[in-house]
């Protein structure tokens, strides 16, 4: 919008800075004359057609051609409309500047105040031409220093602006009591009925009819419809109003009208409309309803027959202008128009209550928006085809950023595919993005998220039908998903969170959503879970899992994470994955399976190749149907980099079998809660794990590569191995705060690699309840593989001897480890029983430091003390 500046003048001599006085009654011979500049200059408005525009207090709108148009002096010289001086108000009034239906430009960030038919609001006299006489004689006393006159001026001035208050206030008082007071609105006549059985003096509406009751006879009487235009509501974009209606009906095939005496449509403006309301009928001969351009055009494909009785809430498409419907004479037909800037989701029908939806900065597109095409692409052929009276939508990819979510059509089979450009005629072969050679069908109600070609220019989407039939031809939603935040809800979130949602669970086979968000998530973002339950059913992907993280060609970070922090087990909050016995019967003896797992192919990052996806993890449990097949939760292996926070994986009876003190049933070794990085792509990597617990399965947390790793404050409990440490060089690992409770082993070591432990917590309190190792190893101390390849610091403390443990290692392993039970005595006078090997005590009774050697205590000479 230009910054405007106008300059107004009229046939009234008395006009003041921005208010403008037009005399009643005086026909064709006042005139607004303005000069219009923009920004400073004269504005060019050439051969566009101009209006002058006002708005009543009822909130009519008038409009008049002006005709009086000098395009090279940008002036406009406005005879005032005879229908405009018929009623005594001051209105706010603008010029606008159109090439056909479309507003080019406006000055309504000019507005002048018109008073109209200010004689009459004034009718004992021309005040305004006394007060501007009065004006006159005082600027000429001024002049000549005659205060005396000019006080007695000043007192029949101030008399007569107390007689034009006067006037104008009963003027006021007058027309207000002309206006009855909004009327009271129910729903119904029945609930009109029920609220006041016994009558009540005033004005009341129904919503459903539009029209007014009053109490009379000890009835309740219709008086007809309320208002011309029945009710009208324009609030947060929304209409409701009773349109007019006339006799004939709506042929939904061609738009035309057949006259008929028994049947009327209702003719309804759409311009700016998203989607609209209205009541359907069902019909035996061929009536519906159909859209039409601003030249009265009719729309192909846009008909439809009426086929069943109630509310139908439909899109508008984008060349609409006009809507017509047929219904029969004794419906009173009540339609509810959307607008663009609405900010509700509409429901199907009518009765029930509009939902507020919340999107964050992502948007549905709707086919209206965008261009159509009356071709569509045969799915036989994969050219184009001319049919009847269907239609095919082209959006623009800059509409849709890096990813576009598409919901199928409920009712139709609808397809997409990816155009370069728009070339082509029909019998043509569609100018394809490479990698689509045709349309993509989607059945009934899919969800599919799909990357956006880099080269592609439209996304075409459209229906399955090469037959003609009228059919909505496009899927029933299409979403960008231009930011980096893809949100879920369960199948049992609540009813907010599912409204805030892009993906809502069904409670069967989630992982399908789990990878549709990964799939939006082009470059990376955050998949955010609201609290639930979600469920997964199978593996369909890569490495046999449920969740992959694919190699999409793009270095990302993804963080996959609850809402909920601190859930607790007993809590009904936060997020919960189970993997389901469905699942866990899919599977074959002798595969691997994994829950979450990234491509192993890797791609250019900086100097060397990289794995592509590095994902954290956060805030939700996993739970696994049994711990007695093979199954990895988290496998980080083919991640460049992963964290993990706030997680627990468990078998789904762990929580029952620790808490009432059951033995567990003898999980298999390789049913794994979690398996760290095998590296990292460079030295700024996060990698390391922070408050993970596991329970319950064959072996708990397994570190893949002892590198730059930092584990604290995470726990396994009642699994057969808790923790195990692999390494290929001699790069640190640190371990702090953590426990090892009542695991069938303490951690094993392979390989080589260098550990510090902080506060290792080890419980062994009750044999009964540690389970059983499917290989019979009985040996329950901490084994390396190769004694030696590990050195370090080592620091625990133990509660317990459950399966005869004493210490941490087994013989010959632990050498080069410097161990040190933190609750063992430091000083004294007698030796500590159970040592590490190496340990060292103070003797105070010899005031000499002994040390351990694996068989016995010796001091610094090699002298045995006992």
């Amino acid at each position: 919008m230009s910054d405007y500046s106008v300059t107004l003048s009229t046939t009234e001599p008395n006009n003041y800075v921005g208010l403008i006085k037009l005399r009643q009654g005086d026909v064709a011979s006042q005139s607004i004359q303005a000069t219009i500049t923009a920004n400073g200059q004269l504005f060019k408005f050439d051969r566009l057609s101009v209006f002058f525009n006002a708005v009543l207090p009822n909130g009519n709108v008038i409009r008049d051609r002006v005709t009086g148009v000098d395009y090279v002096n940008s002036k406009l010289n406005y005879i005032v409309a005879d229908s405009f001086l018929q009623e005594v108000t001051q209105v706010t009034a603008w010029f606008s500047f159109e090439n056909g239906d479309k507003i080019i430009d406006s000055t309504k960030n000019f507005q002048y105040s018109v008073i109209a038919g200010w004689k009459e609001s004034i009718p004992q006299g021309n005040y305004i031409y006394e007060l501007s006489e009065i004006q006159r004689e005082i600027e000429e006393i001024i002049g000549n220093k005659d205060f005396t006159t000019l006080l007695s001026k000043i007192s029949y001035l101030d008399n007569n602006i107390k007689m034009i208050k006067a006037d104008l206030n009963n003027s006021i008082n007058d027309k207000l009591s002309q206006i009855s007071y909004v009327p009271e609105t129910f729903a119904n006549l029945s609930a009109l009925q029920s609220t006041y059985p016994n009558g009540k003096t005033g004005l009341f509406v129904t919503a459903d009819t539009g029209h007014k009751f009053i109490w009379a006879n000890n009835m309740w009487v219709d008086a007809g419809a309320y208002q011309s235009a029945g009710i009208d509501y324009n609030v947060d974009g929304i209409r409701r109003f009773t349109p007019g209606q006339t006799n004939g009906s709506i042929s939904p095939f061609d738009g035309t009208i057949a006259a008929t005496t028994s049947v009327v449509y209702y003719t309804v403006n759409v311009t700016n409309v998203d989607k609209l309301t209205f009541y359907s009928e069902s019909f035996s001969l061929n009536y519906g309803y159909a859209f039409y351009d601003a030249n009265g055009v009719f729309i192909p494909g846009s008909g439809l027959l009426e086929k069943s009785v109630g509310y139908a809430t439909i899109d508008v498409p984008v060349m609409a202008t006009t809507f017509k419907v047929t219904s029969r004479l004794e419906t009173n037909q009540l339609v509810t128009l959307y607008y663009n800037n609405a900010s509700v989701e509409v429901s199907s029908d009518t009765t029930e209550l509009l939902k507020t939806t919340v999107y964050g900065n992502k948007k549905n597109l709707k086919s209206r928006y965008y261009q159509h095409d009356n071709k569509l692409i045969s799915t036989t052929t994969g050219k184009y085809v001319k049919v009847a009276n269907s239609s095919s939508v082209l959006i623009p990819v800059s509409e849709l950023g890096k990813a576009v979510k598409i919901i199928g059509n409920t009712t139709n089979s609808s397809n997409y595919t990816f155009l370069k450009t728009l070339t082509g005629g029909v019998d043509d072969t569609p100018d394809y993005v490479t990698g689509y050679n045709g349309v993509v069908p989607l059945s009934l109600g899919q969800i599919k998220v799909i990357k956006v070609p880099s080269t592609a220019g439209y996304l075409f989407v459209s229906n399955t039908f090469d037959d003609g039939q009228i059919k909505q031809t496009y899927p029933s939603i299409i979403s960008p998903l231009k930011d980096t935040v893809v949100t879920l809800a369960a199948s049992n979130s609540s009813d907010l969170d599912k409204s805030r949602a892009d993906f809502i669970g069904t409670g069967t086979n989630d992982e399908l959503m789990f990878n549709n968000a990964i799939t939006a998530l082009v470059y990376g973002g955050t998949i955010k879970l609201l609290d639930g339950d979600y469920y997964i059913d199978s593996f369909p992907y890569p490495n046999n899992s449920a969740v992959y993280f694919e190699n999409n060609g793009y270095a990302r970070t993804i963080n996959f994470e609850g809402s909920t922090e601190n859930k607790s087990f007993l809590s009904d909050y936060g997020v919960s994955i189970h993997v389901t016995k469905t699942a866990f019967d899919s599977t074959v003896s002798g595969k691997d399976y994994n829950v979450f797992i990234g491509s192993e192919t890797t791609i250019p990052i900086g100097v060397w190749q990289g794995l592509p996806n590095n994902v954290n993890f956060k805030n939700f449990y996993l739970f696994f149907d049994t711990s007695q097949k093979q199954m990895v939760g988290i496998n980080g292996q083919y991640f460049g980099s992963m964290y993990l926070e706030q997680i627990g994986v468990y078998s789904k009876n762990y929580f029952n079998d620790r808490f009432d003190r059951h033995k567990p049933v003898t999980p298999a070794i390789n049913s794994i809660g979690v398996i760290s990085v095998g590296g990292a792509n460079d030295e700024m990597a996060r990698i390391g794990m922070d408050t993970v617990n596991v329970g319950g399965l064959g072996t708990g947390i397994i570190v893949a590569r002892a590198e730059h790793l930092i584990m604290r404050n995470s726990t396994v409990s009642r699994c057969v191995i808790g923790y195990q440490f692999i390494g290929n060089s001699d790069k640190p690992l640190t371990i702090i705060n953590n426990a090892d409770e009542g695991n069938t082993h303490l951690p094993q070591f392979k390989g080589r690699g260098l550990i510090t432990s902080i506060d290792f917590s080890i419980e062994r309190l009750d044999a009964d309840v540690i389970p059983d190792d499917p290989s019979g190893n009985t040996n329950p101390y901490a084994v390396e593989q190769t004694p030696g390849a590990w050195k370090g610091f080592f620091d625990y403390n133990i509660q317990g001897s459950a399966l005869g443990i004493r210490n941490f290692w087994s013989p010959e392993s632990g050498k080069n480890i410097k161990t040190r039970n933190i609750n063992s005595d430091k000083f004294g006078t007698t030796n500590p029983a159970n040592p590490d090997y190496l340990q060292e005590f103070f003797r105070a009774d010899l005031n000499k430091k002994v040390i351990y050697n694996g068989s016995g205590w010796y001091d610094a000479a090699g002298n045995v003390v006992s």
